[in-house]
């Protein structure tokens, strides 16, 4: 009697047809002058997908520093500048952008704009580890570049964000992180979210140069 030979069942993911259809857009997008991906809706309708699979996609790959999406342009490769950068000289470039952008950030800052600063902070409070508090991380300080309503220095702090994507930066950021340092960062960020609230453009900038001095201090130790 031949004993069958027995079949091996998968079980079916739910991310995995839409990588597999979705493989050579990212490859094709490279090769573009511009970087830039198709637009979901289109994407959508090229591989027979739902715009949700195309948009969970692309959370997955904004995550993980392989794309940036600027508001009401669309989603384009990220810069491979920033992979070869130490903590150190992200840090040297954050504290020169990130404090000065917040003079226009009060300035025009919308209720919309506020309202997503506050939903990432609520996020980032609920988060239940690292690795989802730095996504909330990054989407708040994302969100008040955006609130400044300057193309041009919403990209150069894409260009900076992104190296919080590169290994050198989240393995330096995982060894330092504790319970302790997430309170004050998340404290951080909420007296950060008020002062552009309440408009007070020097509380808002003297925040967020603490807040930094704060991250390199635990990153890299007291410069002295």
């Amino acid at each position: 009697m031949t004993t069958p030979t027995p079949t091996l069942t998968l079980t079916p993911t739910r991310t995995l047809p839409a990588e597999l259809a979705l493989a050579g857009e990212l490859d094709a997008a490279r090769q573009r002058d511009d970087g830039r991906l198709p637009p979901e809706r289109e994407l959508a309708a090229r591989h027979g997908l739902s715009r949700t699979a195309v948009r969970a996609w692309l959370d997955r790959l904004e995550h993980s520093g392989a794309v940036v999406r600027h508001v009401g342009r669309g989603t384009f490769v990220a810069p491979a500048v920033t992979q070869d950068l130490s903590p150190a000289q992200i840090m040297a470039v954050r504290l020169l952008l990130e404090p000065q952008m917040l003079g226009l950030a009060v300035a025009h800052a919308t209720a919309s704009d506020i309202a997503e600063m506050r939903r990432c902070l609520a996020e980032g409070r609920a988060a239940p580890g690292f690795d989802e508090f730095e996504v909330w991380d990054a989407r708040l300080h994302a969100a008040i570049a955006a609130s400044t309503a300057n193309p041009l220095l919403v990209q150069l702090f894409e260009v900076s964000n992104a190296a919080r994507d590169s290994p050198v930066w989240g393995n330096a950021k995982r060894r330092a992180f504790t319970a302790a340092r997430r309170d004050d960062y998340q404290r951080d960020h909420e007296a950060l979210v008020e002062a552009i609230a309440d408009r007070d453009a020097p509380q808002a900038a003297e925040v967020m140069r603490q807040h930094l001095l704060r991250i390199r201090t635990s990153l890299l130790g007291d410069p002295g």
